[in-house]
């Protein structure tokens, strides 16, 4: 059972094949979203860990985003680009000063980790797909904010 599964049991979860896609009010839930009182987890979404030394001016390096001077607590979002300019991956990132953490569409997420194995060549880089953690959606500012920055994986001491 994967960490989305658990969401899927809840009273009054509507299911679309693996799909969660509101809990019997959607208009309700989309109020309480914007209020900071609710929170949406996004199976829809898995998470890359890329670690080692040289990962950012190694990500700098092989995508369009300057990532190379982000800070811990640092986010941005890049591109991965075929000789041509198209686009063939997108990801969100997020610093924790030790790890990057990608944020990619579900099926994106193995190409995408494929890819990025393949060009590591001498870099001291990492990559791990990380399909056992949950990515969860809220508004800053609400009452949930500050449970699930407790919540939230910070294994390098930052959470996202």
């Amino acid at each position: 059972m994967s960490p989305a599964d658990a969401f899927s049991t809840l009273p009054g979860a509507v299911v679309d094949g693996e799909m969660l896609l509101h809990f019997g009010d959607p208009m309700r839930e989309q109020r309480r979203l914007i209020a900071g009182t609710a929170i949406a987890p996004l199976a829809d979404r898995i998470v890359l860990e890329v670690s080692g030394e040289d990962r950012l001016t190694w990500l700098d390096s092989i995508t369009s985003q300057s990532v190379a001077r982000l800070r811990a607590g640092d986010s941005t979002e890049l591109l991965v680009l075929d000789p041509q300019g198209r686009v063939e991956h997108a990801a969100a990132v997020f610093e924790d000063g030790a790890t990057a953490w990608l944020i990619v569409d579900a099926a994106d997420a193995p190409p995408l980790a494929a890819w990025l194995a393949r060009m590591v060549f001498r870099s001291r880089v990492t990559v791990t797909l990380r399909e056992s953690l949950l990515v969860v959606g809220f508004f800053a500012g609400g009452s949930v904010e500050s449970t699930m920055s407790e919540a939230a994986a910070s294994p390098n001491g930052t959470p996202p």
